[in-house]
């Protein structure tokens, strides 16, 4: 019987070591950045804020960046396991923190647009 699995390609898995060390830096940056967005509501002494949509955005802000960029460290260890392609996984997640550190940037920007005059 021959030995069917995939050969191990070594520069994506130096890559994806790489990209999962900056998946987390990403990933506690956004979150903390997430959390400083509760001090947004310091502009709602003067109006009227939509505390919901604050709360919602604050929320994503936060706790979005942190699933996932556990999901991406997740997916990428299985797919490193099953020596399949990996590298892009973690560079997905990196662009999709961002990309949903912003939406709750906007929501929370949107929360508190009625008091900023």
């Amino acid at each position: 019987m021959t030995d069917i699995t995939p050969h191990r390609d070594t520069s994506d898995l130096v890559a994806s070591i790489l990209l999962l060390v900056v998946l987390v830096t990403a990933a506690l940056i956004a979150s903390t950045f997430g959390l400083f967005l509760g001090f947004a509501s310091d502009a709602c002494g003067t109006g009227t804020c939509d505390y919901a949509l604050l709360n919602a955005g604050g929320a994503l802000a936060l706790f979005g960046p942190l699933v996932v960029g556990l999901v991406g460290i997740i997916v990428t260890i299985v797919r490193l396991v099953r020596r399949r392609r990996a590298y892009w996984v973690p560079l997905a997640a990196i662009i999709t923190i961002a990309a949903v550190w912003w939406s709750g940037f906007g929501v929370v920007e949107l929360a508190v647009q009625g008091s900023v005059q």
